[in-house]
């Protein structure tokens, strides 16, 4: 059973935000390298993106994490907002982890 069906919207959004929050700042290091969390808290992240999806909303771009877990950038302007009729969502997270994925199919 999926226990994240019984949380609030609001306390699905929270969650969705810190894991953003997290792995935006994880992310605008990679030039370093990856950090030692940085799959789980993509992974997480990605979790949270499917059920902040799974109620209408849009999802965030991960650009904007970036912005908001390295500099604190505001980005409730661009929280709770709801799909138009007929959007389709989109899942930034997933989409990065499969590219991801498919750099690592073929490094060799």
């Amino acid at each position: 059973m999926n226990l994240k069906k019984l949380l609030s919207t609001s306390a699905v959004e929270k969650k969705y935000l810190e894991a953003g929050r997290v792995f935006g700042d994880n992310l605008s290091y990679i030039f370093l390298g990856k950090c030692v969390e940085f799959e789980k808290n993509l992974d997480k992240l990605i979790s949270w993106e499917l059920e902040y999806a799974k109620r209408g909303f849009k999802t965030i771009p991960l650009n904007e994490f970036v912005e908001f877990g390295r500099y604190g950038k505001d980005i409730k302007n661009i929280l709770g907002k709801k799909r138009d009729a007929g959007e389709k969502p989109s899942y930034p997270a997933q989409n990065y982890k499969d590219i991801l994925s498919w750099k690592e199919i073929f490094s060799d």
